[in-house]
């Protein structure tokens, strides 16, 4: 994150995991000129030795028998505690934006399974997260900016234009 706010924590979320589709040649392959993505989302999940509803899955869809959901749909994948994710035609970016942000504000359990780390810029004005698997991620920041990354590249800069205003200062 560029241009980070000194002394501002900010907080990632994993919503989706994300499968990037490749060739025989480990290339990405292409579609309309962009990376073709899968995205998933587990059912449940390990507690111990027992696996439990996903309490990120639970606020989102209800149930793995009747799943529900204004802005995606689920499609399970037989055998296996996840589904594929895609988003529904009558979503706008702006909704979905808006359900999320309202998701991780409200939804406890579901936030905290959700969240990956936080971090504090505390020098200069780049802050970084790395070494995270891909998928579908919120970044939340303390003044309650959210921004979503929907990416499989590796490194994706994001520009933080989001700053509170100072009240030191002459006009």
């Amino acid at each position: 994150i560029t241009n980070a706010t000194l002394d501002e924590e900010y907080k990632l979320y994993k919503i989706f995991d994300a499968t990037l589709a490749v060739d025989e040649n480990g290339e990405a392959v292409l579609e309309d000129g962009k990376p073709v993505i899968s995205y998933t989302m587990a059912t449940k999940v390990k507690d111990g030795e027992n696996l439990v509803d996903n309490p990120l899955f639970a606020a989102m869809f209800g149930s793995e028998e009747n799943p529900v959901n204004d802005y995606f749909n689920f499609t399970p994948v037989e055998g296996e505690n996840k589904g594929n994710i895609t988003r529904k035609t009558t979503a706008t970016k702006e909704d979905i934006q808006e359900y999320l942000n309202n998701l991780i504000d409200t939804e406890t359990e579901a936030a905290d399974y959700a969240f990956v780390t936080s971090k504090e810029i505390t020098d200069g004005s780049t802050l970084t997260f790395d070494n995270l698997e891909y998928g579908y991620y919120m970044i939340d920041k303390a003044n309650a900016t959210y921004v979503t990354l929907t990416s499989t590249t590796p490194s994706v800069n994001v520009i933080d234009k989001n700053q509170i205003p100072g009240d030191d200062f002459d006009k």
